[in-house]
């Protein structure tokens, strides 16, 4: 995804990338209010279903949880197609995105289809599925279409028409996984008596969701709407950029979710704290690197997509907290989601909401790229504030503990290793730099990380990695016999 980013970037100029991600902001948005909400419902009751052997109810939350978003998101799609012209001229004040916006109109049900399909593989552990579909079966072609396109002259229309592509490849990939899963989808007669349950789930997680995509995103459409096009541009991309240090916390974060629903359903809160408490250590164990590196490396980061984009590493330094600030929450909006509290969370989105928009609009007219970065991190700092305190008043502890410790100290290790390699290879040009210091950062931060021991729970992690690979297993071997 970055590599596309870079791409169009490179190619077409700030400005029509910056047409290109109001494009795709505006149908990732939609296809989202398109969903309802159910794919909550549907991370929480297939595993449900399955541990109940109830077939039936699985085959009714899989149809429900796919259709209705998909038929929503046509309707969205059909609007967006008809208003194009109106929404670019009074939204943004640029009629030329309207072509853009009616050949993105297609994203909106092909997304919600996807993200449907995904939470079904997910919620039956079958993450490499949902992963294989969704990002390998989307990005890949994705990547290889733009190229194709923009070399071919086609500018930003033919980027468009590229993405649509590659989410129907996507769409096609996890609806056959989906199938092969499920083999009563379309001849399994299913009662509706419990379909009140799913939405019981999904609309109080409604806005929740919808906070996913909203997040950083409602700042870029503002940022379009009082015309700085430009700076919608460079702050895509540093909202890009952003997004890489949030991959492995998004990862993990996609795994638990169906296991806190079962943990919840088998022990309570006691099966709940480990749960937790492990994988809120590990998102911030592996964002913490990544911010030392950004710190140190955020000009020529952003040089790579071009001169147009090197004033915005202030931004682009605001948006990497983000991550940490998430990572440092952990999990603590899943649990209160596959738990039975989701009104919680409608609570705390309503919060968020109403504080991000007087933030924007207090600070994006001033401060442009630093003013919209800056709003989102407060408005995120408050939002899971307000989540871990709620963690800790309904499970009786906190997602963090002192354990995190180790993984801060190696950190620091990593940004003195960093800080040493720009010194040393500031002159060789951006992109060397970028791969010495990421490398010497990351390399000190999983060597010192080593060095200081791993706790009991990551062991047993570690150790069943290591029956995967080898070399891997060699390595912990020594670190054993050394101890």
């Amino acid at each position: 995804g970055l590599g596309v980013s870079i791409t169009i970037a490179r190619l077409t100029g700030a400005s029509s990338f910056g047409h290109y991600f109001v494009g795709v902001t505006c149908a990732e948005m939609l296809a989202q209010v398109a969903g309802l909400g159910l794919q909550s419902s549907i991370l929480r009751f297939i595993p449900v279903a399955e541990q109940s052997r109830d077939e039936r109810w699985r085959v009714a939350i899989v149809r429900a949880g796919t259709l209705i978003p998909t038929a929503i998101g046509l309707l969205l799609a059909f609007a967006t197609y008809l208003l194009a012209d109106p929404l670019a001229q009074a939204i943004f004040d640029d009629p030329a995105l309207a072509p853009s916006l009616r050949i993105f109109s297609l994203a909106i049900p092909l997304t919600a289809l996807i993200n449907s399909l995904e939470a079904a593989l997910r919620g039956s552990n079958r993450v490499d599925l949902s992963t294989l579909g969704s990002d390998v079966g989307f990005q890949l072609p994705k990547f290889l279409l733009i190229a194709v396109a923009l070399f071919a002259g086609f500018g930003v229309t033919g980027a468009a028409w590229a993405h649509a592509g590659a989410l129907a490849v996507s769409a096609s990939l996890l609806f056959w996984f989906v199938r092969s899963l499920t083999p009563g989808l379309f001849g399994t007669p299913v009662t509706t008596c419990r379909m009140a349950e799913l939405w019981q789930q999904a609309l109080p997680v409604y806005l929740t969701r919808l906070l996913r995509i909203f997040n950083g995103r409602l700042e870029l459409l503002l940022l379009g709407a009082i015309g700085l096009s430009a700076d919608v541009g460079v702050y895509a991309v540093a909202l890009q950029i952003g997004m890489v240090g949030a991959m492995l916390t998004e990862s993990l974060i996609t795994v638990t979710i169906p296991l806190l629903s079962g943990a919840h359903h088998r022990g309570g809160k006691d099966a709940l704290r480990p749960l937790v408490k492990t994988v809120t250590r590990w998102c911030l164990t592996a964002t913490l690197p990544y911010y030392a590196a950004l710190v140190l490396f955020a000009d020529p980061i952003l040089l790579l997509f071009g001169k147009e984009f090197g004033g915005g590493s202030t931004g682009l330094l605001l948006l990497g907290v983000l991550p940490l600030l998430n990572s440092a929450a952990g999990i603590a909006a899943e649990a209160l989601a596959m738990t039975g509290n989701a009104r919680l969370n409608t609570f705390n989105s309503v919060a968020y909401l109403a504080l991000t928009v007087a933030l924007d609009l207090a600070l994006i007219p001033v401060y442009g790229v630093s003013g919209a970065a800056a709003a989102v991190v407060a408005a995120t700092f408050a939002l899971n504030s307000l989540r871990t305190a709620q963690v800790r008043w309904l499970f009786g502890f906190w997602p963090l503990d002192l354990q995190i410790g180790k993984p801060i100290l190696a950190s620091l290790a990593a940004g003195v290793a960093g800080y040493v390699a720009r010194m040393v290879f500031g002159d060789t040009g951006n992109l060397v730099l970028i791969a010495i210091g990421v490398g010497a950062v990351a390399g000190t931060y999983a060597i010192t990380l080593f060095l200081l021991g791993a706790s009991e729970q990551d062991r047993h992690v570690i150790d069943a990695i290591a029956r995967k690979l080898p070399i891997l297993e060699r390595i912990t071997s020594f670190g054993r016999r050394s101890g």
